[in-house]
């Protein structure tokens, strides 16, 4: 099972996390290797996300008596006396909607508390803004306490400070996304942490979350998937032009998830699936394309693009000539196959 390891970062992965930051640096800032080690040496808590081997996120921090010459840090150090300010936290775009950001705030939040540290600050922009980082922090509990203008007045932050004991209220029973009137109740995944901790010789590893099964793993499963079968690509190739290219451009997406994708007709629409368990859809109307996911209820959605009211299903909605979220789209999508696929392997550990 493609699982997460949250660890501190060493010599080996400063060129990833540069290279992550890069991807990021306007809402972040420059960071060579030169200077990532300059802020690693002063800082009191530096971890990767490592996704399937590979670091796909990090998050940097300095305690109040670091001597970190920063604007927003010496804000916090007027007003706070005891702190853990959140320099950089990136996630790369392939991984989004993973909760590898949410995992690694846990952490931090963990490592402030058994530290006796009351705050988690941080700061994210207003100008230019950047809500999906809004929303992130708003989930962990974290209130403005100010603003300001850095950068030579090119940006404007939001200052945030959240109480790390609040901060396990906030978050109690999250899977990938809070939802309401959960109950907050053991997850398949708190089993699987259970038994990776049992082996104390090894790094801890979080399995990719599956909330809201207890026991055993409900999987809603088709028959007659193939690798390629050719009623999708009649009914792709059918319909209004301007509709075909956007079903034809997202049901590629999905295929494009791994070699294991297999796809069906289902209810009348291209279903794409892991073995004989689908996880995305395409679907055209009238007017718009739905790209529908199976377990979209329980997928990470910052940006706020997912619709439907359902118990799991979500899908989003395009029209033609409208812009489309893409980036955020490709990456629920990814998020969408890696998430059966954790379902799946999980259901193979759980006795009939």
């Amino acid at each position: 099972m493609d699982s997460v390891e949250i660890r501190t970062a060493d010599p080996r992965d400063f060129e990833t996390i540069c290279s992550l930051n890069l991807a990021e640096v306007h809402h972040t800032s420059a960071m060579d290797v030169a200077r990532l080690t300059e802020l690693i040496a002063i800082s009191c808590y530096h971890k990767v996300a490592s996704l399937g081997g590979i670091v796909s996120a990090f998050l940097l921090a300095m305690s109040n008596d670091a001597p970190y010459v920063n604007d927003n840090f010496e804000w916090f150090n007027k007003k706070y006396s005891r702190f853990i300010y959140v320099d950089r936290v990136v996630v790369s775009r392939a991984s989004r909607g993973l909760r590898l950001g949410s995992l690694l705030y846990e952490d931090i939040f963990r490592h402030a508390r058994s530290n006796d540290v009351p705050l988690i600050t941080c700061e994210y922009n207003i100008v230019p803004a950047n809500e999906p980082s809004r929303l992130f922090h708003e989930k962990f509990g974290f209130k403005e306490q100010g603003t300001q203008w850095v950068a030579n007045g090119t940006k404007r932050v939001s200052l945030q400070a959240a109480e790390t004991q609040q901060s396990i209220r906030a978050v109690a029973g999250c899977g990938f996304r809070a939802l309401p009137r959960r109950r907050c109740q053991p997850t398949l995944a708190d089993g699987l942490r259970f038994l990776s901790s049992m082996n104390k010789h090894r790094p801890s590893r979080v399995a990719l979350d599956l909330p809201g099964l207890v026991g055993r793993v409900d999987i809603f499963r088709v028959s007659g998937a193939a690798k390629r079968e050719p009623t999708v690509d009649l009914w792709l190739a059918d319909g209004a032009i301007e509709l075909q290219s956007i079903a034809r451009e997202w049901f590629a997406q999905m295929r494009r998830c791994g070699d294991d994708v297999r796809e069906v007709m289902h209810d009348g629409c291209p279903v794409a699936c892991v073995e004989d368990a689908p996880f995305g859809y395409v679907n055209s109307f009238n007017s718009h394309v739905n790209v529908g996911f199976f377990y979209g209820a329980l997928l990470e959605d910052p940006a706020g693009i997912l619709e439907g009211s359902g118990k799991r299903m979500r899908h989003v909605k395009l029209k033609p000539g409208r812009n489309v979220h893409a980036e955020v789209l490709r990456g629920l999508v990814n998020a969408a196959y890696l998430d059966i696929k954790a379902r799946l392997d999980a259901a193979r550990l759980i006795p009939e």
